[in-house]
């Protein structure tokens, strides 16, 4: 039995920094497979952006690594190699660390070494890189005759460039392989690799294209762009721009070409790698597309209008603070959405009497809107105003009688509410009915669902099922008030939940009728509950006779133990 001559210490140092801790989230993550020890070797296949195949070696000089990916094709420890190797530990535990103190012998060699001459130094040092890929890949690297970036760049490529269309099914997959590449792209930055800057506009490039040929209804295309965004900026930090102008031009001509927001923080991120001579360029271009763009029309929305002065925005808050915020934003006001930016950059900060006045403005300048209003709401009630919040929520709640407008009214009035109450369910009571429910042509209006809704939360489940049997409700609203009414009224509540599943059942969808098979269980316990079961199995009897040539509702009512 071999002994392993390497602990986790001694892994730290073999591999880099980037790729030991993404070795080691992917060994968290479980993606080893198929570990095989034998003897002084270790093999596995590794989940990446594609399965790559490892191989160790120890012997009495260390631990040596084999992986197909392009980083470990360069002779580099890769992440791969380490998450293979902590495998390898888990599986047969290594010796304690190596000791903290260095032994004598180390001692002495280094003494020796910095007293020889480079020529000796180097002349020994190519000797051993040309039996060690490894260390042979890693001068190369550094010297800048083997550039890793060739690799990464065709890596880049393959992984996120789209032929035809990703959907939503193949989405989660796809970006997976983005990630992978852009974990690698970014720790390639971190280490100040060659040309890492250009790879990382090369991927935003492809990422901004890519999107438009995937389903991206879980965000990922956004998240491979913060990290293509944090790519470029350690590439930036490691290896400083000689021309901090031309980043700076970069920057804002990217931020304002992008659809989806790319670089619209940049300047406090960067201030540090543009200097000062960078930073006044950076700010000198936005004020100039500022001062280009043409008369606002109102109510319009222009979206490089927005990114223009969203930039501009950030740029006055991060170099003169809030003040200089705000006088940008006064700079364009056209319609009510310019104030809700102003009320909102002073609310921040705190500064809700401010933003009141603005608040104020805008409802008198512009057609009134629940969001401004909802602000100028927020601001009273921070000075304890709830009479003057109130007013301005009920006007919210007569615009859109909703629930949550009902709920936000209360929550102001606080102590006030009683009397707003009552004026509300009046309000309420004289909407428009809801003349069916669960119809295969339901009737879209809410009806009464408001009420019913307020009533339920308020505990008065009589005068809930009072108001829906005048008005009507939603279905949904139906069902909770049913499973509510139930407790004291079972009788009352068994018609609902036969209704509901026989809507459920005209979908004529596995879903569905499994959904109908759990109403109808609902309506069996109401009918066990009042002595009725004969007349529910003659119930099931019939709707089982009706609808017999369903053979997935048969299948589900029989799953269900139904009669």
């Amino acid at each position: 039995m071999v002994t392993v001559l390497f602990s986790e210490r001694s892994l730290r140092m073999l591999a880099d920094s980037g790729s030991y801790e993404r070795g080691r989230a992917y060994f968290d993550d479980e993606r080893v497979q198929k570990l095989v020890v034998s003897g002084n070797t270790a093999k596995a296949t590794v989940e990446g952006s594609e399965l790559y195949r490892v191989l160790l070696t120890v012997d009495d000089v260390g631990l040596d690594g084999e992986c197909e990916c392009p980083y470990g094709a360069e002779g580099f420890f890769c992440k791969h190699c380490v998450a293979v190797a902590l495998a390898w530990l888990k599986a047969k535990p290594a010796l304690k660390d190596e000791p903290a103190k260095e032994p004598a012998p180390q001692r002495s060699l280094e003494d020796f070494l910095l007293s020889q001459k480079s020529s000796w130094l180097v002349a020994e040092l190519l000797q051993a890189a040309a039996a060690d890929p490894q260390l042979h890949a890693r001068l190369e690297v550094a010297a800048g005759v083997r550039p890793y970036g060739d690799d990464l760049r065709l890596k880049l490529s393959d992984a996120i460039e789209i032929l035809d269309f990703v959907d939503y099914k193949g989405a989660r997959a796809y970006f997976r392989g983005v990630d992978e590449a852009l974990e690698d792209l970014t720790e390639y930055a971190r280490n100040g690799g060659v040309g890492a800057r250009v790879l990382a506009e090369y991927a935003l490039d492809l990422v901004e294209e890519a999107i438009q040929q995937v389903d991206d209804s879980d965000g990922g295309g956004l998240e491979a762009l913060e990290q293509v965004e944090s790519a470029h900026f350690e590439a930036c930090m490691a290896v400083p721009p000689e021309d901090p102008l031309e980043l700076a031009d970069y920057l804002v001509d990217r931020a304002l070409s992008s659809g989806y927001g790319v670089f619209r923080g940049a300047i406090s991120n960067y201030a540090g790698v543009l200097g000062r001579a960078g930073t006044a360029r950076y700010r000198e271009r936005i004020e100039e597309a500022f001062r280009a763009l043409p008369p606002r029309e109102s109510g319009k929305h222009d979206g490089h209008r927005f990114n223009v002065t969203s930039l501009l925005e950030h740029v006055a808050q991060v170099q003169g603070g809030t003040d200089a915020a705000v006088e940008v934003l006064a700079r364009d006001i056209t319609d009510e959405s310019d104030i809700v930016r102003i009320v909102q950059a002073l609310r921040i900060k705190g500064r809700d009497e401010e933003a009141l006045k603005w608040a104020e403005r805008g409802l008198i300048d512009f057609p009134p809107t629940s969001g401004l209003r909802s602000l100028a709401a927020q601001c009273h009630l921070v000075a304890g105003r709830r009479k003057e919040a109130a007013k301005l929520l009920w006007d919210n709640f007569t615009a859109e009688p909703r629930t949550d407008a009902y709920r936000v009214l209360a929550d102001a009035a606080d102590e006030l509410f009683p009397a707003w109450r009552k004026k509300a369910h009046a309000f309420l009571r004289k909407q428009p009915r809801r003349a069916n429910r669960f119809s295969a042509t339901p009737d879209y209006a809410p009806g009464h669902t408001t009420l019913v809704d307020a009533l339920l939360s308020e505990g008065d489940i009589d005068a809930a099922w009072r108001a829906a049997k005048l008005g009507g409700c939603r279905d949904k609203t139906w069902l909770r008030l049913a499973e509510r009414h139930a407790h004291t009224h079972p009788a009352d509540a068994i018609p609902i939940f036969l209704e509901a599943a026989d809507a459920e059942i005209l979908w004529k969808k596995r879903d569905s009728y499994r959904a109908a098979a759990k109403l109808l269980l609902e309506a069996q316990k109401l009918y066990e509950h009042t002595d009725r079961l004969a007349e529910f199995k003659s119930y099931m009897a019939a709707l089982r006779l009706e609808h017999k040539p369903k053979t997935a509702l048969q299948d589900e009512l029989t799953r269900a133990r139904l009669p």
